[in-house]
């Protein structure tokens, strides 16, 4: 039984980012700067075991196609630099749209090191991984993003809810909604939660016939949507972080459009309202700005679009942002 603590994973030693050495044969292990709570046995040699703090996993490069086998471990071994980084990617995921075409040839062994390499800080890198997680792996790689949520680096969190958002598959939104609704409310950081926020008005609420419908004992699609409404308005409303409100913002009327013919009346104008109230009475003229363009969408005066989703993470806060 493994125990999280401290930033590492009792019985597997400490991750690649507190510290780690090459052992003969090209396996990893741990290093001994300092001394876990409970050090990993001697005779289990960690194969991967995740990069800055990542997907806890192993791998055996023994299991790794020999085409993808040396662009990993060249990241897995630490790029030389960023533009290597991208490059070495970028030879994966040409490789894997190669043999992709056929979705069933992909080898799983790849897709949880394309969820980790997520945690590198680099943007490029990370879009390249995004874009063949889903056109290769698709519904496929739900479980694994899902961990990646769930891992101990935000980057990871966050790209992996990007990819989710991106996947749409009705069977996907009931497994990803109730960890997009948790991560949006009380996500670590405005980062996780932005991208969590955008995952609740991307995903496909599909409403059964009834409760019995498909088996399925879960919320169906318009339980699950109504709640995801329910939270991106109060978000809207009451979040005290302008960047939060403002993706809330472009999420409810994100979901509004994909909902449209199926959205109840009422949905549609407590939506309308509360943007309305957020356009006249936000205390931040971004959010101002970007609800008064969300209500010229909802009035068929925009168009509908995602490129204006979110602001920058990591840009300061434009106090006379261009309404967008």
């Amino acid at each position: 039984m493994r125990e999280r603590r401290a930033g590492y994973v009792v019985g597997l030693g400490w991750r690649r980012s507190l510290g780690w050495k090459r052992a003969p044969g090209g396996s990893a292990t741990c290093c001994r700067r300092r001394q876990p709570l409970c050090p990993a046995s001697p005779r289990r040699l960690l194969r991967m075991s995740g990069v800055n703090g990542g997907l806890d996993y192993e791998i055996s490069w023994n299991q790794v196609p020999d085409e993808f086998r040396q662009p990993m471990q060249y990241i897995y071994k630490g790029p030389d630099s960023p533009a290597a980084f991208v490059e070495a990617m970028r030879d994966i995921t040409r490789r894997l749209e190669g043999a992709g075409s056929a979705t069933a040839l992909a080898p799983e062994t790849v897709m949880a090191f394309l969820v980790d390499s997520l945690g590198y800080n680099n943007p490029v890198a990370a879009r390249l991984a995004q874009d063949v997680l889903v056109r290769v792996y698709g519904a496929r790689a739900v479980p694994t993003l899902l961990r990646g949520v769930a891992a101990l680096n935000y980057s990871v969190n966050a790209y992996a809810l990007r990819v989710l958002a991106q996947l749409q598959d009705a069977q996907v939104a009931a497994a990803v909604w109730p960890v997009a609704l948790q991560c949006a409310r009380r996500g670590p950081i405005p980062n996780v939660r932005r991208a969590a926020i955008r995952c609740l008005g991307s995903l496909r609420y599909v409403e059964r016939e009834s409760e019995t419908a498909d088996g399925s004992d879960g919320p169906d699609g318009r339980t699950m949507r109504r709640e995801a409404l329910e939270a991106l308005l109060l978000l809207m409303r009451d979040e005290p972080d302008w960047s939060i409100r403002y993706a809330a913002v472009a999420a409810s009327v994100a979901l509004v459009n994909r909902a449209a013919a199926s959205l109840a009346a009422a949905e549609r104008a407590m939506v309308s309202e509360t943007v309305q109230y957020v356009a006249r009475d936000d205390t931040d003229e971004t959010v101002r700005l970007r609800a008064a363009h969300a209500l010229r969408q909802l009035n068929g005066e925009a168009e509908w679009e995602w490129a204006t989703s979110s602001p920058s993470p990591s840009a300061p806060h434009p106090q006379t942002r261009p309404a967008a």
